[in-house]
């Protein structure tokens, strides 16, 4: 039964979040001229943030420009990997590694 409170929890402050996002990416539309406004209300920022979040990102609105992830990519991955590194050192008793 606690799960299930714990769950509801987590699905509240998950909705918290992707209204946040909605919201982030509604003024940023908001901000841009002409046909580049490609959020125009609430519950389209909401479900944008939404498909977004598990990884559907439209690319119709690009006009030809790609930008390759590459070094971007290369440069998280480093830093989740230092991180990683200095939790598996610093806390007690959470041995990963055999």
């Amino acid at each position: 039964m606690q799960v299930i409170a714990d769950m509801k929890i987590f699905l509240l402050m998950l909705a918290i979040v992707y209204l946040g996002f909605g919201e982030a990416l509604l003024r940023l539309s908001e901000g841009s001229e002409g046909d580049a406004q490609y959020i125009s209300d609430y519950p389209h920022a909401f479900l944008t943030s939404l498909r977004s979040s598990m990884g559907d990102s439209p690319a119709d609105n690009l006009d030809g420009q790609v930008v390759s992830p590459n070094a971007d990519t290369t440069v998280l991955v480093a830093i989740c990997n230092c991180l990683d590194h200095l939790c598996d050192q610093h806390l007690p008793g959470q041995h990963r590694h055999a």
